[in-house]
């Protein structure tokens, strides 16, 4: 009995001494992290760039250092951070570098990059100052042309640069200067080409003599001061009437193709949707729909709109499906207008002669009008015949759109 009481006793020492042994080391740990702050660092550099510094500079030689704080004001007053750790220092040198951007002026700005340990704590900031070259997007201006285009303008860019500009343009009416709106087009990276913008101002199409101010922003939003254009005789344009619309060979009752389309979906969207007939109900809520319950429905898909009678055109303006399945559509369409005297056997489009009016990209996932601009290949028609390839294949396997407009000259 004397021995089993003698040997508890031993045990609860010996797990006394563990656990004593245990919290001295658990102490032992946290005293040894180190939250003071780190030497500064040092050897720091900055290399003016469009728009912007390249800072560099030799990381803090603490051991307790994690990481870097650069602090600066930007262009539009206010401060700003960015935090660099320290495992982006190069293993050979300790160098670290960053790159900051957003400036819009070629004025000085100070930098003060902090050498903070853990917790932040720091000391006095290494504080140098560099003037940013000019901004790209301001050089960008230079380059952006504006024309006069009916119902609107065209915008011809190059963006040398690689970097994301945006065009600004605020468009007014020189004989109302109420009439006033605006519109933004984007200037891709290393790109050049030119766009269609319309003078849309409420229900109504700006015309006549306009003016239009002119700027480029970057990715922060910066802006370049403006240049005005004055535009003059802007051709009026109006959307003509869908009263007299058709579509050739149409069955609202079948899902099968005819002489005016590939297929439609006559069956499974409901009493109303699904049919070519939607694209010009002036309802954004219906859309047309390429054949899906049953074979003949995924891409290439076509439809042919029947105006009544010829029309000199200027632009045709597509809608997405609305719904939350619109962003499954198709990412094109390829254009051919025919007029009505080329058109001599009606019972047979294919023997028409259609004019090919070019490809045209399309965002399913945009929700507002989307213009292509037919102004520059001066046609006059009476059918158009909207082609959608496999090329122009979105994330879904079929072709679905909500509603068609067309614009002519008044």
């Amino acid at each position: 009995m004397k021995r089993l009481k003698f040997c508890l006793l031993s045990l609860v020492a010996l797990c006394c001494s563990f656990a004593l042994l245990s919290c001295s080391s658990e102490e032992e740990g946290k005293a040894n992290v180190d939250y003071s702050a780190p030497a500064q660092v040092t050897d720091l550099k900055a290399e003016p760039i469009a728009g912007g510094v390249v800072l560099s500079w030799k990381k803090s030689l603490s051991a307790n250092f994690m990481y870097a704080k650069v602090e600066y004001t930007d262009t539009k007053g206010a401060d700003q951070y960015v935090l660099i750790s320290a495992e982006r220092a190069d293993s050979t040198n300790g160098l670290m570098t960053t790159t900051v951007r957003g400036f819009a002026k070629e004025q000085p700005v100070k930098f003060s990059i902090y050498a903070c340990s853990v917790k932040g704590s720091h000391g006095d900031p290494a504080v140098i100052e560099s003037t940013p070259q000019a901004p790209n997007f301001i050089k960008v201006l230079d380059k952006v042309k504006v024309t006069a285009a009916p119902g609107g303008a065209h915008v011809a860019y190059t963006n040398d640069y690689d970097e994301d500009v945006t065009i600004k343009l605020v468009y007014s009416s020189k004989n109302d200067a109420s009439k006033r709106d605006s519109a933004t087009l984007m200037a891709a990276p290393k790109s050049s080409g030119s766009s269609y913008v319309r003078f849309d101002h409420g229900s109504d199409i700006l015309s006549g003599d306009c003016q239009v101010a002119v700027s480029t922003l970057d990715v922060a939003g910066n802006e370049s001061d403006p240049i005005m254009v004055d535009l003059q005789g802007v051709q009026t344009i109006s959307q003509i009437d869908k009263a007299g619309w058709s579509v050739p060979g149409y069955n609202a009752n079948s899902s099968d193709g005819t002489i005016g389309y590939s297929s439609q979906e006559a069956v499974g969207e409901g009493k109303t949707n699904g049919r070519v007939a939607c694209l010009f109900d002036n309802n954004l809520s219906t859309f047309y729909h390429s054949r899906w319950k049953g074979d003949g429905g995924a891409l290439p898909q076509w439809f042919i709109i029947d105006l009544g009678k010829d029309y000199p055109f200027v632009q045709i303006e597509l809608f997405a499906r609305q719904d939350g399945n619109g962003w499954k559509g198709q990412k094109g369409h390829q254009i051919f207008v025919c007029s009505d005297k080329d058109a001599i056997d009606k019972s047979d489009p294919t023997s028409w002669n259609w004019k090919d009016c070019g490809e045209h990209s399309f965002d399913p996932s945009n929700k507002k009008g989307q213009i292509i601009d037919l102004s520059t290949y001066r046609v006059t028609g009476r059918y158009i015949k909207v082609y959608i390839g496999e090329k122009f294949r979105g994330n879904g396997a079929y072709a679905f759109l909500s509603e068609m407009n067309v614009f002519t000259i008044k």
